[in-house]
């Protein structure tokens, strides 16, 4: 598949901007679906938070942040302000 990895590549990035910012790699986002929830917390350890804001609210904590920027390789230096 032409794109396939593209989503842990995306939360590396994003993991990354979140250790620049002082957030130690914490993140949290909202999966469109049920499907995609589990492929997350399957691929990437993340772990559905119950929320009002959004029914599959979900986070990466600090640890598997940590575990998933191993796994993806990003070129490059991203310039944070």
């Amino acid at each position: 598949m032409k794109f396939e990895g593209v989503g842990g590549h995306l939360f590396a990035i994003a993991i990354k901007l979140s250790n620049a910012m002082g957030f130690s790699g914490y993140v949290f986002f909202d999966a469109k679906n049920m499907k995609l929830v589990d492929h997350y917390a399957k691929s990437f350890g993340a772990r559905r938070v119950m929320a009002r804001v959004h029914v599959y609210r979900m986070d990466i904590d600090e640890i598997n942040a940590q575990k998933l920027l191993e796994n993806y390789t990003l070129e490059g230096d991203l310039n944070v302000r």
